[in-house]
This record gives structure tokens, sequence and C-alpha cells, in this order.
């Protein structure tokens, strides 16, 4: 049998699952919490908690993204953490400069993304024993 004659079949069972992996995708939400621009409005960090069905946790997650852009679907690009009982742990972000944040968390989070540099912006992060109250959300 040649790779020719098994390519219908491949594709006829192939295509359910590629079909039901693209609609799974879209299962998980986020959920902003707060938005603050760079002294200088050349960045924006967004944190929000995302969650992706009954089987897993919320996280609190932290992008930089460029000022005046939307908030992507996706998982967050500079920090990524859960607390024990898969809830998301609180944080407080505090911008040092044009091009330097704070990055303050829960030491008992388990932390799954935590970059030191993106789009030009620098993060210190500092783990905190008790953890920050929740920010209050814009009505």
């Amino acid at each position: 049998m040649t790779i020719t004659a098994l390519r219908p079949g491949l594709c006829a069972l192939l295509g359910p699952v590629l079909f039901l992996a693209s609609a799974c995708s879209n299962l998980c939400e986020n959920d902003v919490v707060a938005t603050t621009a760079a002294p200088d409005r050349s960045s924006l960090v967004v944190v929000f908690h995302r969650g992706c069905g009954a089987t897993t946790g919320i996280s609190t997650q932290i992008s930089i993204l460029e000022y005046g852009s939307r908030m992507p679907d996706g998982s967050g690009n500079m920090f990524i953490a859960e607390s024990p009982g898969r809830e998301a742990p609180p944080v407080r972000v505090a911008w040092k400069g044009a091009h330097s944040l704070v990055i303050e968390y829960p030491a008992r989070a388990t932390v799954y993304l935590k970059e030191i540099m993106i789009r030009g912006v620098s993060v210190t992060y500092k783990p905190i024993p008790n953890p920050p109250p929740e920010p209050r959300r814009s009505p």
C-alpha cells in the first residue's frame, strides 16, 4: 500500500479530531482585573484571571501590550500563577518607570511563567508571604 492510498483514510480519521481540537480551544475565558498604562503611555500592563473549564483552576495572568492595543484571547505573556486550591492568586503591579515594573505575588503560588523582559519592559518579582488584597474592579 502506498502513502497516497492512505491519505483519504487518514483525512477521514483526522478531520473530526482536528475539528474537535479547534472547537475546544475557545473554552478558556479571560476576565480582566486591572489595566495600567506605563508613565510614558508606550505600554500597557493587563492583569487578568483565566479559566479553562471545570477541570482546571483559575490562574492569574499578566500581559504587557503595546499601548492602545486590544487584549488577545490567549494566555499572558509575562506572568502566570495559580494558588493552592486552584484559585487565582492576588497580585500587585506597579510601574517604577516607563520601562520597569514590580510584580508582587503570594510566595505560596505555583508560578508557571515569569518573564523578566517583554516588549522592552523589565520586571522585578517579589514573592510575599501574605497575599495582597484583591484589586478593586472599576465599575
